[in-house]
């Protein structure tokens, strides 16, 4: 139901506050005097008429007086009583607001083209009625759906106004509000936002707070939803709510568009609780005050849809069919009201009742709207697609095809979301038709189709300056690349051809954390090609819209949230954001080189891979849909692909062994466990492993894997069957005891890391902090997490970070100096980072989970969350987080796991040794210290680890042999050694002896002499 989410929001919320009579939308806003007409009035019936007219429109605009004067002023226009030819194109335009008033847009628009027409052949536009006659033209027209000819009407009307008032004139933010929605309706959400920013920074200069105002903010909201940045959307809509309250204005319209606005944009977060809510709310406020004009009727499409999700199917079908009966009563049969909320209906009837001949008969209903209302493409596109959808659902392929062709064609140029939406339906009913007749041709069209898409969708990232907008984009529509592959490697089986292996390695890529990627070299773009004190402000302005947002979270997390509170961290939030908005629209056009850097979606394909690769190296990439398992191997001189058929039984196959991984059973269950482990451990290394060893060309692997994979370290799996031996862990066959693995989120990003090489000294940054509360010994495994009571004292922790600092020497900080301002403020100095203390996961929000720092004498709270690493600047060699559960996190699908190791590989560590789940105070200590041990001969950083967990194998007992103890660090990023093997110091200290000796026996030389 996502793509009808999208459609309905747009068609809801994009018209906003259409009427204005003279200036007039609400009792806000002052009508124009006589005096500004610019005519005399004479003494007559006529005159007194007019002028009572006006009056009442103002103050009874639907009385019966009213309607007696609007017939009499009718009649004089008919009978050409009046001869003063600015006084009657005034008298239309007060019957065009007349019949706007009452929505008889069809009267309303002929009055108002006679009030334009006279204006313009007597030379007078250069005035106040023209102007607003133009911005309400421009307005029926966009309810027509006639957006061309409505976004030049306003364009026109906005330009009179700035020369009447001035381009900085509070008088200008109402046509600036209407010229926003236009850009929307055209989808120029970029041109929207900016004239929002214009109207918004006149309004903030001149401390005024109106109606108008509140519609820009409404419809900043609306442009930001539609580019998916929903945060901003929703902050948008917010303050609009806040400073509709402020006026304390009655307009109805206003607080329903505002509320429904919210409501969509919840649902879109998938807070479906808040979505309900809202709408409840505004539907109480439509009954309340018996509103029913065509913004209360998408409340309840929008409703139904929600509805829908939440699988209340009744209810939805109730609120569908109430809308069309009420549009069908009130606007007619062919208006452009009651068919939109048809064609809602029929999308229901066809896609959630599975009743397409039904919906089929709706949609050919629609024929006689379509031929006369050639211009309004959108809707048309939106019933040729939903008809379209029905047809394939019949099976009438090559019917659908047609109207697809016909939706594409029709909306070239228009938003992103619909072309991509449009162009993946074309995609299934080619693929569906390569299905039925087995002719390739529909199998290279059905990719075209993706390839464009994905092309758009890529575009539509690089644009997004935040990277929830990202993940969120990335998200809705990472299932395209599941079908390209799917198709790309169908075209190599009936070709042979591999190139087609070759795309499909490339857009499996492309469907792995894209939004990683593009914060990553945007980084980059910043620190080369940006002024420092301009890169400072960016960062400035990032720390306050981070800061307000964690104010705001925690507040709504609390169980009595102050509402005041939230609404002024908002305002600031959404005035930071703003700011960096600007700022970032500005780096843009003064610096090209950033924007080219920023905005590059380069990807790696498989020749730049095996360039990368060291000879001995395999790269396996895993990209994993809901019926196949796509494997990649890469290595120096080879590249094959295997495809698995899967099921879900896959992914609860994976949740059950990372399951037995995580919670060792002592005692009756162990066995059980034991053999469960052996069989899922051997079952996943024959589907994951087992198809690429035969040719893989050394024991080193770099795994890059996908979707639940993320969750598991393969070092675990078992390469050989288990019988009925012992319960013994130790003596299983591991992948550990024969392979060095590491990870990687996607070969593009590896070879974006920049490795820092090797050295004879890596000083080190160590932390180890002492935390207040007492040290719990209830349980058997202390682990270096908590998730609620006091924090307890991690003894090994201190004693681990010890060593390490014996071992490579550098800066450490114990106990209470162990304090989140002193990591900030040395960070950047060492050459190895190692953090062992507490971790604390925010499964809902993943940037909010954080590492404990010491909780006392420290500047900041000692929470260093997962967001706040992203503005540390990081360049260590390798960073070891030795805290429990580093790299989980949430799982955003295209992007891989959220967790607190993604944080510091982007501020450009180039390798993170984190944790799967939580780290053994004692086993975790012992490996880490071997790790070490083993990295400062020379090694690389897999190797180290592999050979450190290989002792503490031989060494371990029946219980702690169990790979929870042993195998939750893994290395994710590059492998290089960062020391020089033991040989090079031989080597070198030999030379320097051989050095000194030579001197000593040329000084005594020359001494004798």
């Amino acid at each position: 139901m996502m793509k009808r989410s999208f459609i309905l929001l747009i068609g809801c919320i994009g018209i906003f506050f259409n009427v204005t009579f003279a200036g007039f939308c609400s009792r806000d806003i002052v009508l124009l005097e006589s005096n500004h007409l610019d005519i005399s009035l004479h003494d007559s019936i006529t005159d007194t008429k007019i002028n009572l007219f006006e009056e009442l429109l103002r103050t009874d605009p639907g009385g019966v007086e009213t309607v007696t004067l609007h017939r009499d002023i009718y009649s004089f226009i008919e009978d050409g009583v009046i001869a003063d030819s600015l006084q009657l194109s005034y008298a239309c335009y007060l019957n065009g607001y007349f019949f706007q008033r009452q929505g008889y847009n069809d009267n309303a628009i002929l009055n108002y083209e006679k009030t334009k027409l006279i204006r313009e052949n007597l030379g007078e536009t250069d005035d106040r009625t023209y102007s607003i006659c133009l911005a309400n033209l421009s307005s029926l027209y966009r309810a027509k759906g006639d957006v061309q000819k409505s976004h030049n009407l306003i364009l026109t009307a906005l330009a009179i106004r700035e020369k009447i008032s001035g381009k900085n004139s509070t008088d200008i933010i109402q046509p600036l509000s209407l010229l926003a929605a236009s850009f929307i309706d055209m989808d120029d959400n970029e041109n929207a936002i900016a004239t929002v920013r214009r109207g918004i920074e006149i309004a903030e200069y001149n401390n005024l707070l109106s109606v108008h105002v509140v519609n820009l903010y409404v419809n900043a909201g609306i442009a930001s939803k539609d580019v998916g940045n929903l945060e901003n959307a929703r902050l948008y809509f917010n303050v609009a709510r806040e400073k509709y309250n402020a006026i304390n204005s009655s307009n109805i319209k206003s607080i329903v568009t505002i509320i429904n606005s919210l409501a969509v944009v919840y649902g879109l977060l998938e807070d479906n609780r808040m979505a309900e809510a809202s709408y409840r709310e505004v539907i109480e406020i439509i009954r309340r005050n018996n509103y029913g004009e065509r913004y209360g009727l998408v409340v309840f499409s929008n409703y139904a849809f929600l509805l829908v999700k939440l699988g209340r199917l009744d209810e939805a079908e109730y609120y569908l069919r109430d809308a069309v009966a009420y549009a069908r009563d009130n606007f007619g049969g062919m208006s452009r009201e009651c068919i939109t909320e048809t064609e809602n209906l029929a999308y229901f009837i066809a896609n959630v009742q599975n009743k397409p001949d039904e919906a089929i008969k709706l949609y050919k209903s629609f024929n006689r709207y379509i031929e006369s209302n050639r211009w309004d493409l959108s809707l048309i596109s939106i019933i040729k697609s939903g008809y379209g959808e029905a047809l394939v659902r019949t099976g009438d392929l090559d019917g659908a095809l047609v109207l697809y062709n016909d939706v594409i064609s029709d909306t070239i140029g228009s938003s992103c979301i619909k072309m991509i939406n449009n162009l993946i339906s074309r995609h299934t009913v080619l693929y569906k038709l390569y299905l039925r007749d087995s002719e390739s041709d529909y199998l290279l069209r059905a990719f075209a189709d993706l390839e464009k898409a994905i092309e758009l969708l890529d575009n539509w990232r690089l644009d997004l300056s935040a990277e929830d907008s990202r993940l969120y984009v990335g998200g809705i529509f990472n299932y395209i690349f599941d079908d390209c592959i799917n198709i790309l490697v169908r075209l190599f089986n009936e070709t042979g051809d591999r190139k087609y292996l070759r795309l499909a390695f490339m857009y499996s890529e492309k469907g792995k954390a894209a939004a990683l990627l593009a914060a990553t070299r945007e980084t980059k773009a910043m620190k080369f090609h940006i002024p420092e004190d301009l890169t400072w402000l960016e960062s400035d302005l990032n720390k306050k819209i981070n800061k307000y947002t964690e104010v705001i979270y925690n507040e709504r997390s609390g169980r009595k949230p102050d509402e005041k509170l939230i609404v002024k961290y908002e305002q600031l939030k959404l005035r930071s954001v703003m700011k960096r908005d600007s700022l970032l629209h500005i780096f843009e056009n003064l610096f090209p080189k950033y924007y080219t850097l920023r905005n590059t979606g380069n990807i790696a394909d498989i020749d730049q891979v095996q360039s990368y690769l060291d000879r001995k190296d395999n790269f396996v990439e895993y990209y994993m849909s809901d019926t196949l398992l796509f494997t990649f191997l890469i290595n120096k001189n080879d590249f094959r692909v295997f495809t698995t058929v899967i099921d879900s039984g896959l992914r609860k196959e994976i949740s059950a062994f990372r399951e037995d991984l995580v919670n060792p059973q002592i005692g009756s269950g162990a066995r059980a466990q034991f053999n469960r482990y052996s069989k899922r451990g051997y079952a996943l290394y024959r589907l994951l492993l087992e198809p690429v060893i035969p040719y893989i060309t050394s024991n080193r692997l770099i795994i890059a894997p996908d979707d639940m994979l993320a969750y598991i370290p393969f070092e675990a799996l078992l390469s050989d069957t288990v019988g009925t031996e012992p319960l013994n862990y130790r003596t299983l066959p591991y992948i550990v005891n024969d392979y060095n693995l590491k990870y990687a989120y996607s070969g593009t990003l590896l070879l974006e890391i920049e490795g820092k090489g090797r050295r004879f000294y890596n000083p080190g940054v160590v932390f180890a902090p002492d935390y207040s509360g007492s040290l719990s010994a209830d349980s058997l495994l202390l682990a270096r997490q908590s998730d609620r009571g006091p924090l307890a004292n991690i003894p090994g922790a201190r004693a681990e970070a010890v060593y390490v600092n014996s071992v490579i020497g550098g800066d450490i900080y114990l106990d209470e100096e162990a304090t989140e301002s002193r990591f900030v403020k040395n960070a950047a100095d060492g050459r190895v980072i190692h953090l062992a203390m507490h971790t604390l996961l925010d499964d809902r929000n993943p940037m909010y989970s954080m590492m404990v720092f010491a909780l006392n004498n420290d500047d900041e709270d000692g929470l260093l969350k997962t967001y706040e690493v992203y503005d540390i600047p990081i360049e260590a060699s390798m960073v070891v987080l030795s805290s429990c559960n580093t790299g989980t996190g949430h799982l955003q699908s295209g992007e891989g796991v959220i967790s607190l190791a993604r944080g510091f590989l982007y501020s450009g560590s180039p390798s993170v040794i984190m944790s799967l789940w939580e780290v053994d105070d004692r086993s975790g200590s012992k490996i880490v210290k071997s790790f070490y041990d083993y990295l400062k001969r020379g090694v690389t950083k897999s190797t180290a680890l592999r050979k450190a967990r290989k002792d503490y194998l031989k060494d371990s007992d029946q219980l702690r042999s169990h790979p929870y103890f042993w195998c939750t660090l893994v290395i994710l990023g590059e492998d290089e050694p960062i020391f020089f093997p033991l040989r090079i110091w031989s080597i070198a200290a030999a030379f320097m002896i051989i050095l000194l000796l030579t001197y000593r026996y040329r000084n005594h030389i020359f001494r004798s002499s």
